[in-house]
């Protein structure tokens, strides 16, 4: 007969008090497993497979995403590994610079999550367009860009950047369901990046009648010249960048906004946040945003300086209530950046590029979940 891991570890307290107090004795409920004496190893316990609801769950792995390529983590390592569903509450990605064995001590090299895109969908249903960057997901309240550099064995230094995403709503997942990352290196830099996957979940105990499912996806400007006297210039969004692709009316929550800055001079492929990725006189001055529906609704009637829309401090514009977009309908970002003065020398000179995210959910019935 099983019993759970409570009901051993009360029979241990329950003996151990008997040997002390005859009254105790008789009332201690007699052990239905032998136990010996001091804490069991936790392998020795039965009932290990119980699953509690709400218990909380971590999943984790890592991949590799090569120059170019395209890298996935070990599906079984992300998978819902017990019989119970469960629900994702947030996603966190951590990348980092694999250093090659080659470089120099004293060298460094990092990357930002703009400079990898994921893909994500949960069995058959998608739930994040391709190459999406893994920092317009959340807010700067879930970006943790300036961290210490971690030095390896070898002595070279690391910098990794965590990008979390708490979801609005929690994703149900069905035993053996897994929600499938596949990451893209996006060519912000020329060396592989690592990128660890966490999915921070809690067990539930059946499945909704309906479920919301989150869609994101962006828009990924051109890059805009950041040299002394560059000319002015502009770009707009792609009709299938910001769209709802699905039959059904796609409810946004948030639209982010983030800017890398990829230097010219060597190192600088793709600087940290505070030091060089986000030039505030680009932000404040340089760049503007208008956005439009393909309704002819204006969204962002006045063109307005990026920073305006998405401040530094936050990089996103959350959006209450139910700002809905019926299917095939889309957003068009329009933008404007204005001529560098030839008498501006920035401390560093590159490319600036853009990063509009749309974050939002569609409701799904109970068949049509994996």
């Amino acid at each position: 007969m099983k019993i759970t891991r409570r009901a051993a570890i009360g029979s241990l307290v329950a003996a151990s008090c008997a040997r002390s107090n005859v009254a105790l004795e008789e009332a201690a409920p007699k052990p239905e497993v032998a136990v010996d004496e001091g804490l069991p190893e936790l392998a020795q316990l039965p009932g290990d497979d119980a699953v509690n609801i709400g218990d909380p769950l971590v999943l984790y792995s890592r991949a590799v995403v090569g120059p170019s390529g395209t890298g996935a983590p070990e599906a079984a390592a992300l998978m819902n590994p017990h019989g119970e569903p469960m629900e994702i509450l947030e996603v966190r990605f951590r990348v980092q610079p694999q250093v090659p064995s080659t470089a120099q001590a004293d060298d460094y090299k990092d990357v930002l999550g703009m400079g990898i895109g994921v893909k994500m969908d949960l069995g058959n249903v998608p739930v994040v367009n391709g190459d999406t960057p893994l920092s317009v997901f959340g807010t700067m309240r879930d970006t943790y860009e300036v961290t210490p550099p971690q030095s390896e064995t070898t002595g070279r230094l690391v910098f990794p950047f965590t990008y979390g995403w708490r979801l609005q709503h929690p994703l149900f997942v069905s035993p053996g369901g897994l929600l499938r990352p596949t990451f893209s290196h996006l060519g912000q830099n020329s060396y592989p990046v690592i990128v660890d996957t966490a999915y921070f979940c809690r067990r539930v105990e059946s499945k909704p009648d309906r479920v919301k499912v989150p869609w994101v996806s962006r828009f990924l400007s051109k890059s805009f010249d950041f040299v002394e006297g560059a000319v002015a210039n502009s770009d707009r969004s792609a009709t299938l960048d910001l769209v709802n692709p699905f039959p059904i009316p796609l409810t946004i929550s948030r639209l982010s906004g983030r800017l890398s800055f990829l230097g010219n001079t060597a190192g600088a492929e793709a600087q940290t946040a505070f030091a060089y990725e986000e030039p505030s006189v680009f932000r404040q001055n340089l760049m503007t945003v208008r956005i439009r529906s393909s309704r002819g609704m204006d969204v962002v009637r006045t063109a307005a300086p990026f920073d305006g829309l998405f401040p530094f401090n936050w990089r996103a514009w959350d959006i209450p209530g139910s700002w809905q977009l019926r299917p095939a309908e889309f957003y068009s970002v329009y933008l404007n950046t204005a001529a560098v003065p030839g008498t501006f020398v920035p401390e560093m000179t590159g490319r600036v590029q853009a990063s509009i995210g749309m974050i939002g959910h569609r409701e799904l019935s109970r068949s049509e979940m994996p």
